[in-house]
């Protein structure tokens, strides 16, 4: 009796001195978790440790393939890493997580309002779970100052190399941010794996006239358009906030509807800078994004004008329809190559 209870004691002494050298290097105890056979949290024996944000200040090792109480996250079998956080805390009454305020709070103050409880781990490519090391968590820290984010940073000069969970994209940039800060039309920039655009389905829209194409472009308007509503000074015929090449790709394509022909009212009026990624996350390059936007401006346009009445001649809607395909695109895509079309007053 007495020896297990001296043994029952000892295990409380040493999960309370983990939970509290954890609590307190934010680090350094992982390093050891992984030494030990038993789990120092319920004293027996996992096939892998993972880390939770528990919301009273702590960061304790849990087992991971045992099953959480309450729902807050799901079964190991069930869930992929921490890259698709569960974002019903937002609305299901959940408590602030101090502990990731306090684990962060060398870094920054985070652009999410992190709720709840947050399990991380560490997923191998082959889909299987391994125990969490300094340096995951170093990226669990990074990846939840970075989520939810809409920073997008330019590009490295060098054209093969782009920062581990970053996708490249392109940015159109508005007539004011060309005018006022001496910008080039089209900028690469790399998105983050927990940018908006790439976390939500209904934060970005596909363009109609990609999918046609057969490269859907997923576009995104910068939060930042309050920067180019009649900013002081601003002279000129037309809008610090207008991007006629980002309108012009969110035409409607679809026949039925009553719009087509049209972009809708969101990516009419009040555009600014907008992101474009490939619908499929893979990397996007200038002179694609480039090509399109020419070919939806120079090429597509005229001919909606023609079918809604306000052209030179007289087309069908499935005429406009049958034209825009891959092959005329690349077509033209070639041509631009050896001589871009003359650019209007739109593009200065």
């Amino acid at each position: 009796m007495l020896q297990a209870a001296k043994e029952q004691e000892n295990a409380r002494i040493e999960r309370r001195r983990i939970r509290e050298g954890f609590a307190a290097s934010k680090m350094s105890a992982v390093a050891g978790l992984a030494q030990h056979d038993v789990c120092v949290m319920c004293n027996a024996k996992h096939a892998t440790l993972c880390v939770q944000f528990a919301q009273n200040n702590q960061i304790v090792p849990v087992p991971w393939n045992r099953q959480p109480t309450g729902g807050n996250y799901a079964h190991r079998t069930q869930s992929r890493s921490l890259s698709k956080p569960r974002l019903r805390f937002l609305s299901d009454g959940s408590t602030p997580n101090k502990s990731v305020l306090h684990s962060v709070s060398t870094s920054g103050i985070p652009p999410y309002p992190w709720c709840g409880p947050i399990v991380a781990l560490r997923t191998m490519p082959c889909g299987s779970y391994e125990d969490i090391t300094l340096a995951d968590f170093r990226h669990v820290i990074d990846y939840l100052m970075r989520f939810g984010t809409t920073e997008t940073r330019e590009s490295s000069s060098q054209p093969d190399y782009c920062p581990p969970g970053d996708i490249r994209g392109v940015k159109i940039c508005c007539y004011g941010e060309k005018r006022l800060h001496g910008s080039e039309r089209f900028v690469s920039v790399d998105v983050p794996r927990a940018h908006p655009i790439r976390l939500n389905d209904d934060q970005g829209s596909v363009s109609p006239i990609s999918k046609l194409l057969g490269m859907p472009l997923t576009l995104w308007k910068y939060p930042e358009l309050r920067h180019w509503l009649d900013p002081p000074g601003w002279t000129g015929d037309m809008c610090a906030e207008s991007n006629d090449y980002a309108a012009i790709l969110m035409r409607e394509t679809d026949a039925e509807s009553p719009f087509w022909g049209f972009a809708l009212l969101y990516w009419n009026t009040d555009l600014g800078n907008v992101l474009v990624t490939c619908e499929d996350d893979s990397d996007l390059d200038i002179p694609d994004v480039e090509a399109m936007c020419r070919f939806a401006k120079y090429k597509v346009q005229p001919l909606f004008d023609n079918a809604l009445g306000s052209g030179t001649i007289q087309q069908t809607k499935q005429e406009v329809l049958d034209f825009i395909n891959k092959t005329n695109f690349m077509s033209f895509k070639d041509e631009s190559l050896m001589k871009k079309p003359k650019e209007g007053r739109n593009d200065e």
